[in-house]
């Protein structure tokens, strides 16, 4: 089934933008919507992946396993990843390689060249944003930048968090460290595998 509720999205004033994992069958379809699949190097997905299990409430997915056993048991092994196995994902949505209404970016495309990136969604969107807009939209996407905004940096949920370490805390439970950001880094991979 589909992360996004058909109901709610008919019920939101258009243009409506949802972020999703879905795959390309799950995610809901409609004449004139447009979609923008974005992925990169599966390598940089597996230690990104694996970083967000270790790094998660210890309760929700309690992954206590080294990277090369996170391999092994999760990331090449089908139907044990929460959003379905990432070849499979990214085979669903290639197969739509020749579909107009979406737009293919990669997160190495992104680090490359963001300002072009930002122009080519801008573009396919129809937003005719112009150059002023498009910088300002680079500078403000910067990691730098966004990791001191509220609205990405998880700073907003400190007030549920210390909610919801106190639950566990009277439940005898505890909660791993969390991180507010952690700073990707398009060869991450290089740290942690051996080719």
């Amino acid at each position: 089934s589909s992360g996004i509720n058909a109901e709610y999205g008919d019920d939101m004033k258009s243009p409506r933008i949802f972020k999703t994992h879905d795959k390309w069958e799950w995610v809901p379809k409609g004449e004139g919507v447009k979609y923008i699949y974005c992925y990169r190097n599966p390598k940089d997905v597996m230690c990104s992946y694996y970083h967000h299990v270790k790094n998660v409430f210890t309760g929700h997915y309690g992954y206590t396993g080294s990277i090369a056993e996170f391999y092994e048991d999760i990331f090449i092994t089908p139907n044990r990843s929460e959003n379905g196995f990432y070849f499979d994902h990214l085979a669903c949505w290639f197969n739509q390689k020749d579909n107009p209404a979406i737009l293919f970016v990669t997160f190495e495309d992104m680090v490359e060249d963001l300002k072009r990136e930002i122009s080519r969604v801008s573009e396919f969107l129809e937003l005719n944003c112009g150059e002023e807009k498009i910088d300002r939209i680079v500078g403000s996407s910067m990691f730098d930048s966004m990791s001191k905004n509220a609205k990405c940096n998880y700073s907003w949920r400190d007030g549920r968090l210390r909610t919801l370490m106190r639950s566990l805390s009277e439940r005898g439970r505890s909660v791993v460290g969390l991180r507010s950001s952690r700073r990707n880094s398009q060869i991450e991979w290089m740290s942690y595998l051996e080719i």
